[in-house]
């Protein structure tokens, strides 16, 4: 007896050419990775007449049915939404859960999922070394809240950590290395208090320890939980300290921690587990 299919058969994306930011392109270009991983399952087409919807949106189809696919980093619903059945938020959270139409695209981890693979084969993180890795791409851009909250944390780090915290960006393959080998990796959100950023979705796929304000965002629904996938802290960072020193004086703990967030990973923002969710989403009638 054959089984019911778990996939969607075809996805239709618009051209990136919609795109006038080329930041906001690699959105899409994630989007398309999640698909391309699946290439032997899922047949992947392109349409002109597709574009964006909203300035933070775009429509793909799936299997015939029109999806919008939003990579809003905020709360507000856009009022475009509800013209739509299925309307995905990267940022997704349960304040959403009055609004049926508004389901949850994972946010932003890997371009390309062969790094995804190379986490799952390399070295394991064990909590076994003694730097505290606080590392964001920039604390000089555009968005002064964010600047404000980690430079508020980073002074608190410094005056605490001394010599073992490590600051600065660096390559990526060497930031993660860096990660596996650290005691804990500490990371404030970007644009929001509390999202979900590409960093922390990173070291959940590599199964490391990550310290963090308490995360709002979803990943299909999912939401991940303060003391089982990361060591929670105060809105304030005042407790900053406090929970390093915890997880120094629990590292058995903080390496469950870090394999509890590798497996919610894999359980719920991994091509597969994106697609499945998709077409039981379009299955319901």
């Amino acid at each position: 007896m054959n089984s019911e299919p778990t996939l969607p058969r075809l996805v239709v994306l618009p051209h990136d050419s919609i795109f006038e930011v080329a930041f906001n392109a690699g959105y899409w270009k994630y989007v398309r990775g999640t698909v391309t991983a699946l290439a032997d399952q899922i047949e992947l087409q392109y349409s002109d007449q597709l574009g964006k919807q909203g300035w933070s949106g775009f429509e793909i189809l799936v299997d015939g049915q029109s999806v919008v696919i939003d990579y809003s980093d905020f709360l507000l619903v856009n009022p475009l939404s509800a013209a739509f059945e299925h309307w995905l938020r990267f940022h997704h959270t349960p304040a959403f859960c009055p609004y049926p139409n508004l389901g949850s695209f994972p946010p932003w981890s890997f371009w390309d999922w062969q790094d995804y693979q190379t986490a799952l084969q390399g070295p394991r993180y064990t909590a076994s070394g003694e730097s505290i890795i606080y590392r964001h791409s920039s604390l000089e851009n555009q968005l002064p809240n964010a600047v404000e909250r980690r430079t508020r944390a980073l002074q608190i780090l410094e005056q605490h950590c001394g010599d073992r915290l490590r600051t600065g960006f660096i390559e990526q393959a060497e930031y993660f290395q860096d990660c596996l080998h650290s005691l804990a990796v500490v990371h404030i959100p970007g644009s929001h208090p509390h999202i979900l950023d590409r960093s922390v979705q990173q070291m959940f796929a590599h199964g490391v320890c990550v310290i963090s304000p308490d995360l709002w965002s979803t990943c299909l629904e999912q939401r991940p939980q303060a003391g089982v996938h990361y060591v929670g802290i105060l809105d304030d960072y005042s407790d900053l300290p406090e929970k390093v020193q915890w997880v120094a004086e629990h590292r058995e703990q903080a390496t469950a921690i870090g394999a509890a967030a590798q497996q919610f990973f894999a359980d719920h923002c991994t091509p597969q587990a994106i697609w499945s969710y998709i077409h039981r989403r379009l299955q319901k009638k």
